[in-house]
């Protein structure tokens, strides 16, 4: 098994564990008759620029090194070829040709694009000093300017070529069209490092296989060797992906049998509420997907010695399988690495300081999560499913840094379907119109799945597994997204463009949602006013900043499932935070509720019923005390939310002064949403009189919450409130709709509505 060297970073282009375990057994990978003398030659071509390189312009740089360097690696190519587009013509550094004889065979078309649309490749170069994250301020032509992300993707685009090179001499990149629109990523080697390491010819093999022509070069299926390596990453992850579904569901069932019948919980003296159960062992399951994801992507602190060793849970799944493999069996009436686990999980909720940024949401939150704080799971169980969650049949490791956060989301949503059952016999499974079926051994022979008293999951249909997917492919989301926002963002400022409001009415995961911070951010970074990244912490990229800008600003989502709330909560925060940064502060714009159940704030002059009546003497009336509360109170509220929108998120401390803020206005519109709540209970049973509801209105008008408090029928209607999770647009998002003075905008409501397509 190779290990990828630590000069190579892997950026969600191709798959780590691919690159890491089997990308050496294809033979192109051995093939290499000239590596050698090319290494010898390469370094020495390096060591010789490296003295004076930070000294050298862009043409300095190629003339110099680049240059050479593509050569040796057997590159043909044409410099700086015209490619004509709907921008104006522009000029990607090279293009690159499988032979001199193709170079020369397009040469005739070499002003047109049929020239590039002939080449293998593009690329692009920068000076060395040149950081390929940011805008630079000092090259003259404003697209040369631009991110070098932004560049390359253009050019890619432009020219109709898979395939892209971006360099500075230092570090080398390259990007695939299918996914440089994203402008993070991509493929990279640190030339620099990598000839200091001491891998030798196994590590130069990283950059040498990859960037050389034959890399281009299509076979006589027309596939080239890295659109191998592609398609077998992508297959290997979607097999990870597909295989961890399975693995999640047993981890499911595991835990909610470890729950119960952990002999400290004593769930055997009472029926088990196996809702409610179900429903802490989703928010442990996701607790653990969560951690083991944002330790691979190195979100939090595995090269912290102290953390790694004590607290990770990549030394706790290390530590269990250690003692799996040598025949140790955990003891069933003990609950350690539940106490250790628990440890952790206080550790991502509070912070640590330095090292961890606070976890400013509800999954890690003991007080929100009693049920996992009061009760206990054995560490024969706990030690079952981390191992099935960490580990392969194989006992590989499973890589959960070559999945996006929208595996994890997918995973997660179908989960939600199953409803835990406990077996009154045993049980056996049956294949029925292609489902998996559950039903009680009938003959000997049968092998029994479940024994009487064990759990098992079914869907509301009765299957024992779902099948299918949970989310829009990335193609439908991106043609959606862009189609939707790009009339929105031509001609715009940048603060114009950070004031729109854009929501997904049933957010899930947060697929369209994060689809809309990466488009927003794209447009950021190529606006021609965006901030410099002088004027940005100078560890932060350009795009981790805009995203972050936009995350805070733009994107608003309900939905009716709790959890699919903080999914959507924690696929946003994956896919914007940058290692040691806090989290983005999201509980005014990512709300639970029905989105189709509400009431208008016009409408709550008098009752449903009564309004069809038309009684207009007594209804004007009402329409104008109750204005004036409204307005008043929803003004001082929005204050609040635009102090929230202001406030920086660096420190825990800024995130629970944020937290406040929100609690203030939440409480100022307490009772507007509960008279709203009264409103619309009516068409749920609620059986609300004219007067009563009056007697509501004059309350509320005369802040008597006393006397809210003690009308039964609100009373009533709280409950079916919470029950029904009504949501009421104007006061959830009154930032939305009313200006700081508490009118009504001359446009209120949002600039954008994304979803899944009605199919």
């Amino acid at each position: 098994m190779n290990q990828l060297p630590n000069a190579v970073k892997n950026q969600s282009l191709f798959s780590n564990y691919y690159l890491d375990s089997l990308i050496a057994d294809q033979p192109q990978w051995a093939d290499t008759p000239d590596i050698e003398a090319d290494y010898v030659a390469i370094k020495e071509l390096f060591d010789a620029v490296v003295p004076n390189a930070e000294h050298l312009n862009e043409a300095q740089t190629e003339e110099g090194f680049i240059r050479p360097l593509l050569r040796k690696l057997g590159h043909v190519f044409e410099v700086q070829p015209a490619l004509h587009t709907a921008q104006g013509t522009k000029a990607p550094d090279y293009a690159f040709f499988s032979s001199a004889e193709a170079l020369n065979a397009a040469q005739p078309h070499l002003r047109t694009n049929q020239f590039i649309n002939t080449a293998l490749a593009v690329g692009d170069a920068k000076k060395w000093s040149r950081n390929l994250d940011r805008k630079a301020q000092d090259e003259g032509d404003p697209f040369n300017n631009q991110n070098p992300n932004y560049q390359i993707d253009f050019y890619l685009r432009g020219a109709d070529k898979d395939w892209g090179i971006l360099t500075n001499g230092r570090q080398w990149r390259l990007y695939h069209r299918q996914t440089s629109y994203r402008l993070d990523s991509f493929y990279e080697v640190d030339l620099a490092a990598l000839l200091s390491e001491n891998g030798g010819l196994d590590s130069f093999r990283y950059f040498y296989n990859l960037f050389r022509r034959d890399a281009f070069i299509p076979d006589p299926s027309g596939i080239c060797f890295l659109d191998h390596v592609l398609g077998e990453s992508q297959q290997y992850t979607v097999g990870v992906s597909d295989d961890l579904k399975n693995r999640v569901y047993d981890a499911l069932r595991l835990l909610i049998g470890g729950f119960l019948n952990f002999h400290r919980n004593h769930f055997e003296e009472t029926d088990p509420p196996l809702d409610e159960i179900q429903t802490n062992c989703l928010i442990l399951l996701y607790r653990i997907l969560f951690t083991v994801y944002a330790e691979s992507r190195d979100l939090l602190p595995l090269d912290n010695h102290d953390y790694a060793m004590q607290y990770s849970l990549d030394h706790l799944a290390t530590d269990i399988h250690d003692k799996l493999e040598g025949g140790i069996t955990p003891a069933p009436g003990v609950s350690l690495y539940w106490t250790r686990l628990k440890e952790l999980f206080t550790l991502i909720n509070d912070g640590w300081e330095g090292h961890i940024p606070q976890y400013n949401g509800g999954l890690f939150n003991p007080q929100q999560h009693p049920f996992l704080e009061g009760y206990e799971i054995g560490d024969d169980t706990l030690a079952q499913v981390i191992e099935l969650l960490t580990r392969t049949e194989a006992g590989d490791r499973i890589t959960y840094r070559d999945l996006d956060v929208r595996h994890l989301g997918d995973i997660y949503e179908g989960l939600l379907e199953y409803q835990p059952q406990i077996a009154d016999q045993d049980l056996v499974i049956v294949s029925s119109r292609g489902s998996e079926m559950v039903e009680p051994k009938s003959s000997p022979d049968q092998e029994v799945a479940y024994q009487e008293g064990a759990v098992y999951l079914l869907t509301d249909k009765g299957e024992r597994k779902a099948t299918g997917s949970y989310y829009t492919p990335d193609y439908i989301v991106r043609y959606i997204v862009q189609n939707t926002l790009a009339p929105l963002c031509e001609g715009k400022t940048v603060d114009e463009i950070l004031s729109l409001k854009i929501l997904d009415p049933a957010t899930g995961s947060g697929h369209f949602l994060v689809g809309v911070v990466d488009y927003l951010a794209e447009e950021l970074i190529t606006h021609p006013d965006a901030l410099h990244m002088t004027e940005i912490a100078s560890e932060e990229t350009e795009l981790a900043y805009w995203r972050r800008r936009v995350v805070e600003s733009c994107v608003y989502g309900v939905d009716l499932n709790p959890m699919a709330v903080e999914l959507a909560k924690l696929s946003l925060w994956l896919h914007t935070v940058a290692k040691g940064e806090p989290l983005s502060f999201l509980d005014h714009h990512i709300r639970c509720g029905n989105s189709l159940i509400g009431a208008k704030i016009e409408s709550l002059s008098n009752l449903p019923e009564l309004r069809r009546s038309r009684r207009n003497t007594s209804q004007s009336q009402t329409e104008i005390t109750m204005a004036f509360p409204f307005t008043d109170t929803v003004a001082r509220a929005i204050g609040h939310y635009l102090l929230i929108e202001e406030m920086e998120s660096r420190t825990a401390d800024q995130i629970h002064a944020k937290e406040h803020q929100l609690d203030i206005a939440q409480q100022m519109l307490r009772f507007h949403k509960g008279v709203a709540n009264l409103w619309t209970s009516v068409y749920f049973g609620n059986n609300v009189s004219r007067a009563t509801y009056h007697q509501a209105l004059n309350a509320l008008r005369a802040r008597d919450t006393d006397a809210l408090d003690n009308l039964l029928s609100y009373q009533r209607a709280q409950a079916i409130a919470v029950e029904e999770r009504f949501f009421h647009w104007e006061i959830e998002f009154p930032e939305v709709f009313r200006d700081r003075y508490g009118r009504e905008k001359d446009n209120p409501g949002f600039d954008a509505v994304v979803g899944n397509p009605p199919y």
